[in-house]
């Protein structure tokens, strides 16, 4: 990564932080006042694109074939919290380690699912955060009918995230979804409350 000269910032991209055990104190020490931004969404739409992933890229690390067979442990009938594919959605419980060493005015949560629907709403509240010169407008980005989602439009050409994104997800039968949201909803109300915003994960 090339140094940053006046008047820039660095900024790195890494999903695999978000879940290490050492990277927020590696980070710390590396710059205690650098500012983090996490985006979440809907706990049980991230299993679902998650298991849509392993299913096409890594089957190997699956139990079964639908998503029942994945979180469901069969000898209790529960939701078997020891699966990453369920533990990755609880947030609050990986946060709580960034938050050891990061005060919470130096992580800005981004709703990952409103970001879809209104970019411009999100990526203006990550320019307000980090105290950066306003860029984004409405007229930066084109819905894309074909992928689903808003695209980055650079003049005459739209540039879209790669064809991975945008998989339909796997059917899950209504009295699963229930019991995922109601394992979720104290884990939701803990993020809430921590970082003192709210999102529409009903």
């Amino acid at each position: 990564m090339p140094c940053s000269i006046h008047g820039q910032l660095t900024a790195e991209n890494s999903p695999q932080y978000f879940t290490s055990e050492e990277a927020p104190e590696r980070m710390f020490k590396y710059n205690p006042k650098m500012k983090l931004i996490v985006t979440v969404r809907n706990p049980v739409s991230r299993l679902e694109s998650e298991f849509v992933q392993m299913a096409i890229g890594r089957p190997q690390f699956l139990t079964g074939e639908s998503v029942d067979e994945n979180v469901i442990d069969p000898e209790t009938g529960e939701i078997n919290e020891k699966k990453t594919l369920v533990s990755k959605s609880v947030y609050i419980k990986y946060l709580k380690n960034w938050l050891n060493y990061f005060s919470v005015k130096q992580i800005h949560i981004v709703d990952g699912d409103e970001f879809a629907r209104n970019p411009v709403k999100e990526l203006q509240e990550i320019e307000r955060f980090l105290g950066v010169k306003k860029f984004y407008k409405k007229e930066r980005f084109a819905y894309v009918e074909s992928r689903g989602f808003f695209c980055l439009q650079r003049q005459e050409d739209v540039e879209c995230l790669e064809k991975g994104k945008g998989r339909p997800h796997p059917y899950i039968n209504p009295y699963l979804m229930q019991k995922l949201k109601e394992f979720y909803a104290p884990y939701n109300e803990e993020l809430f409350t921590t970082f003192g915003k709210r999102f529409n994960w009903n």
